[in-house]
């Protein structure tokens, strides 16, 4: 019997757990590229215009790649939304410890909620009128689908 003893602080973690987390961050830095490169195409082109290959050629990856972090276009839009949301539960909680009074919380919010990374108002535009677009993405919206069914592989 073999026995491994616990690595001594501040020793180097072992190698698969390296290999673990550095696969999670590259996972984690494409899904934000394809994210970025589709709220940029978003707001110039448009969500009906903006292709899949749009986005893996700006994003500098595979068409198949995309698929393996939004089961589709709509589904960026629900990130985007779900992002959105924290946004907004973040600056609520955050006025709520402060006794921020509402008129001064009300009129911070838009700058709150059109910050990085969309800068763009012709994105949030474009995501309201795609938002209804598809059966999936209305039904996610609405909460009338699990959420395993609303996003991809995070």
């Amino acid at each position: 019997m073999t026995h491994r003893s616990k690595p001594a602080p501040g020793s180097k973690p072992a190698l698969s757990s390296r290999l673990s987390s550095r696969r999670q961050r590259r996972s984690a830095e494409i899904r934000e590229r394809l994210f970025r490169s589709a709220l940029a195409f978003f707001a110039k082109k448009g969500f009906a215009e903006t292709t899949v290959e749009d986005i893996t050629e700006a994003a500098d990856v595979g068409k198949g790649t995309f698929f393996n972090y939004f089961p589709s276009k709509d589904h960026i839009l629900l990130a985007f939304g779900e992002m959105q949301l924290a946004k907004l539960e973040a600056a609520i909680e955050t006025a709520h410890r402060a006794n921020e009074p509402l008129p001064a919380f009300l009129r911070g919010l838009g700058t709150r909620m059109t910050q990085e990374p969309t800068r763009n108002p012709a994105i949030i535009f474009s995501a309201r009128c795609s938002s209804g677009r598809s059966m999936v993405t209305r039904h996610c919206i609405l909460g009338l689908s699990p959420p395993s069914t609303c996003f991809g592989p995070a």
